[in-house]
C-alpha cells in the first residue's frame, strides 16, 4: 500500500518506516493469495536481493534514482 502511494507521488504517512518493513508487510499480504511456492520464491528474492540493498532505508526517502544505482 505504501509503495503504491509512493509510486503515485504521495508521501508515506510514516516517515520512520523502512523499505524492509514494507517488504515484510507485502510478503505477509501475499500469503494465502498465491501458492506457497510462490511466497517462498518471493521470500528468497526479498531476503537475498532487496533487503541487503534497500532494507534499512527509509521508505519515504527511497527514489527511483537510488533503485537505478543499485
Amino acid at each position: 500500500a505504501v509503495l503504491a502511494e509512493a509510486a503515485a507521488g504521495a508521501a508515506p504517512a510514516d516517515r520512520k518506516r523502512t523499505v524492509g518493513d514494507e517488504l515484510d508487510d507485502w510478503l505477509r499480504a501475499r500469503a494465502g493469495r498465491v501458492k506457497p511456492q510462490t511466497v517462498h520464491a518471493y521470500e528468497g528474492t526479498v531476503r537475498r536481493d532487496l533487503k541487503p540493498l534497500f532494507g534499512g532505508e527509509k521508505l519515504a526517502k527511497l527514489t527511483a534514482a537510488r533503485i537505478e544505482q543499485a
